[in-house]
């Protein structure tokens, strides 16, 4: 009866995934299986994560090394914007989850922790004020 699980993030190393294994609880009112809401799995392109996300009709979205390179895109899409802020703030208020790519990306400050300041380090950037981001030393 785990629904507060809603995404999980799945290595390209992993090559086999289990029927129902993630996404699903068994509800005890119904007797049946049923999708966990917006379950989201993040994962490789190609890989068995894509796979079992398409059979099984969850959001699938594709993660690699590139998120990391590029500071402040913690949504992967290539711009850093509000959205990149609200996917932080959304973190550090228990909303959601980043992953491993995307907390590198957010901690925009360099301070080891991905918070409400590293999200108005990229409203700043998004709006013109900043140009760069300053690691904290």
């Amino acid at each position: 009866r785990c629904t507060g699980l809603t995404s999980v993030t799945i290595p390209d190393s992993v090559t086999s995934i289990g029927r129902r294994a993630i996404g699903y609880y068994f509800d005890t009112n119904t007797w049946k299986y049923e999708k966990v809401d917006g379950f989201t799995i993040y994962g490789v392109k190609g890989s068995e994560a894509e796979r079992y996300a398409n059979d099984n009709g969850f959001i699938f979205k594709e993660i690699g090394s590139e998120i990391s390179k590029k500071t402040g895109d913690v949504n992967g899409d290539n711009n850093v914007d509000v959205l990149d802020a609200a996917a932080i703030q959304k973190h550090a208020s228990g909303i959601s989850e980043l992953n491993s790519d995307q907390l590198v990306a957010a901690d925009v400050n360099g301070d080891g922790n991905v918070d409400v300041l590293d999200a108005a380090d990229i409203q700043k950037f998004a709006a013109g004020i900043i140009s760069e981001f300053k690691k904290k030393v």
